[in-house]
């Protein structure tokens, strides 16, 4: 080979392998985008910093300058709030900016802004008490639905995360309301029930798929010996017998 063109054959060989790794990273990519945006970025990122004439670089590109600019009109509406006084839900518009769109300069953009609006007392405490609000209001809506144990749930994790707001006490209300209601009791009983047999079918289920049957068994006799007289007992006797 004429050494006048080893320099050139030489960054043929590297421009190819690097055309396979961008090929790579972008497939990863696609993948994960929108789902997972901050991998993504991660992927176009490298792309992008391959600092090559390849139409792969430029598509990255464009889709890291999309997602720029979704990220930067999450934060002005974020300031938007902030602005009014908004303080709850900028904040919580501002935690969710930094979690998607981690990687980006509006997720730096909204952790100083985070951080600007922590530092101020005052400001911090009417967003706390405002999500307290927003959280209290959900568990309610859960509660109408009578979807008691999620409900039960959020008004528990109300009453402890935002001790000293006028939602943890309307929370801790509820909740004891709620424990006292023997209706409701009986209900929350009969949810959980219905999840332990269906997890304990599913995890008998899997072992004999995976044929261990005798890992199944324990399972399959928690659900026989706890609800008798079920269409749950009567499909464990059958997977039991099918299975032995």
């Amino acid at each position: 080979l004429d050494r006048e063109y080893v320099p050139q054959v030489r960054d043929w060989l590297r421009k190819q392998a690097e055309d396979k790794r961008l090929i790579e990273w972008m497939r990863k990519a696609k993948r994960v985008d929108p789902g997972n945006l901050p991998q993504a970025i991660k992927y176009y990122k490298m792309i992008a910093g391959a600092a090559l004439s390849d139409p792969l670089v430029t598509r990255a590109e464009e889709r890291l300058a999309e997602i720029e600019k979704q990220a930067g009109e999450a934060l002005a509406a974020a300031e938007e709030a902030a602005g009014a006084k908004r303080y709850g839900e900028a904040m919580t518009m501002l935690k969710k900016l930094r979690r998607d769109y981690e990687g980006t300069d509006g997720a730096g953009k909204a952790l100083e802004k985070l951080r600007q609006l922590n530092d101020d007392p005052a400001v911090a405490a009417k967003a706390k008490a405002e999500e307290a609000d927003a959280r209290l209001a959900k568990a309610q809506q859960l509660l109408d639905k009578k979807e008691y144990a999620v409900a039960l749930k959020v008004f528990d994790a109300v009453a402890k995360r935002y001790e000293r707001t006028p939602a943890a006490e309307k929370a801790l209300e509820k909740a004891r309301a709620m424990r006292a209601d023997a209706e409701i009791m009986a209900a929350l009983r009969k949810e959980s029930a219905a999840r332990d047999r269906k997890r304990w079918l599913t995890m008998a289920r899997n072992f004999i798929n995976s044929r261990r049957p005798d890992a199944a068994k324990p399972y399959l006799d928690k659900v026989i010996k706890n609800y008798p007289g079920t269409s749950y007992a009567d499909e464990a006797r059958k997977m039991l017998a099918d299975s032995m």
